[in-house]
């Protein structure tokens, strides 16, 4: 289509090339030049439907030839591929380089017909009970989520711990040490008094353990 389009051009500046310049001149060249792709146009969309249906039915009569395995999937999906791949190279040395054609649409329902029939044949191999597809491994996962209903109480120290020794509260080891110096003072305090007493013999009897 290419070359027919620039042989159609080139004949029209030979026969009007006295006008060359003009803009009548350049008004008819792009006139003949759209009506031209217009034409080829629509010649190209029969095309497309044409090379559809062909490799449709040499891709239909591939898998009619397939032998049944552990990997049937797998070949009739590299099947459908080559086939996209073919029909693209097609229609795309068929599609002129100067015109603005698209073939995503046929390309689409092509697409969708080698999808098709690949389920098709899959299906007819499942109920005649020559292809089993292989067991895939079970996955595991673990959900994590946060009770949206959760009541003040569920946080008191004993639902906090439960039966788990481990879960134990610890004291802040400056908490420690504080109540260590108030012990010591207090058996100060008691020595000092018992001391007391005893020189002024008197005899006095005490609880050693610390008040604090």
């Amino acid at each position: 289509s290419d070359a027919l389009v620039e042989n159609t051009l080139e004949e029209y500046g030979n026969l009007a090339g006295d006008f060359r310049g003009t803009t009548a001149y350049d008004r008819k060249h792009t006139e003949l030049k759209e009506a031209m792709l217009a034409e080829l146009g629509l010649i190209y969309a029969k095309q497309l439907d044409i090379v559809s249906e062909v490799l449709f039915e040499t891709f239909r009569s591939n898998l009619n030839r397939l032998h049944v395995t552990k990997q049937l999937e797998k070949v009739i999906d590299s099947n459908a591929r080559e086939a996209e791949k073919t029909f693209v190279r097609r229609v795309e040395e068929m599609r002129c380089k100067a015109s603005k054609w698209r073939y995503t649409g046929a390309r689409q329902r092509f697409v969708a017909s080698l999808k098709e029939m690949s389920t098709e044949r899959v299906q007819i191999a499942r109920l005649e009970g020559s292809y089993i597809p292989g067991l895939r491994a079970p996955v595991n996962f673990t959900v994590h989520y946060l009770n949206p209903n959760v009541r003040p109480e569920d946080f008191t120290i004993s639902n906090l711990m439960g039966d788990r020794p481990e879960r134990m509260i610890t004291i802040p080891q400056k908490t420690r040490r504080d109540r260590s110096l108030k012990a010591e003072r207090g058996r100060m305090y008691a020595h000092q008094e018992a001391s007391f007493n005893s020189k002024a013999g008197q005899t006095t009897s005490f609880d050693l353990q610390s008040p604090f």
